[in-house]
Formats: structure tokens, C-alpha cells, sequence
């Protein structure tokens, strides 16, 4: 269960604790992904979950790069087994994606190699956006006459 504390951004987002994953989080869908997160660990689906891990992308100016959440995937093997798949995968949940965050992704990509999942909290669980191009438009662009 989760609470909401005092504070928000510029976005709307509120600063939100979860109970299973004993701390705050900046947003309530950050603690959705968590409270999941948290429970398919307890379930052996995924270890090593950590929350927050950062990397540096320039010394001066200082500037650094926070997913939400980093964890070693496991691939379903044969009979109800788990094999330890040698990934790590990195989420981060976005409500809405800023210019900034594209360039230190792209940033941290040419860097270190390495590739985060940008998520979207949907009805029902959450889906994956893509962030190397622009998403489609909606609207189909009128023909000159």
C-alpha cells in the first residue's frame, strides 16, 4: 500500500512511499513498478533488484544520469525452473519525456553501453515507449494542392 507524501514537481508528480519496498518514490507510478518489481524478486522471477543506480557523464559539468531501477532478469528454463539469465536490466518510468532525458540517454548509451527501458504506466501494468525517435503522429499531415 502506498501513501502520498508532501511535495511534487513541475509535472504533477507526487513524491509517493511504498510499503513493500520500505521507501520513497517520486511518483505513484514509480511505486507501482517498484511494489512489481519487489514481488516478482520475492517470487525468484528476478534478483539483485536495486533501486536508483546511477552513472557520471561528465565531471565538469558535473552532470549524472538516475534509472529508476536495475535487476538481473531470469529466463523460465524447463519444469518450473528459473536459469540466470547474465543480463541486467535497467527501467526508468517516465510520465513524460523531456529533451534532457533523451540526451543523457543517448549520452549514457554512446558512453557505456547501456541501454534503458523507458516505461509509461498504462491501464493494467505498463508499456515500453520509445525514445530514440519521435513517437508517431496522430494526426496524418494534410497534402499540399
Amino acid at each position: 500500500t502506498a501513501r502520498r507524501l508532501v511535495g511534487g514537481n513541475k509535472y504533477g508528480a507526487k513524491r509517493t512511499w511504498s510499503e513493500l519496498a520500505q521507501r520513497e518514490f517520486a511518483s505513484k507510478a514509480e511505486v507501482a513498478r517498484a511494489d512489481e518489481l519487489v514481488l516478482l524478486e520475492r517470487a525468484g522471477a528476478i534478483s539483485g533488484l536495486v533501486f536508483q543506480p546511477s552513472w557520471l557523464l561528465c565531471e565538469r559539468p558535473r552532470i549524472t544520469y538516475a534509472a529508476d531501477f536495475a535487476y538481473v532478469s531470469r529466463e523460465h528454463f524447463d519444469h518450473g525452473e528459473y536459469r540466470e539469465c547474465q543480463c541486467v536490466t535497467y527501467e526508468d518510468v517516465k510520465g513524460v519525456l523531456t529533451r534532457d532525458v533523451r540526451t543523457k540517454l543517448a549520452w549514457l548509451r554512446e558512453q557505456n553501453r547501456v541501454t534503458v527501458t523507458l516505461l509509461r504506466q498504462v491501464r493494467g501494468g505498463f508499456k515500453e515507449v520509445a525514445w530514440l525517435g519521435k513517437e508517431p503522429k496522430t494526426k496524418p499531415r494534410r497534402q499540399p494542392q
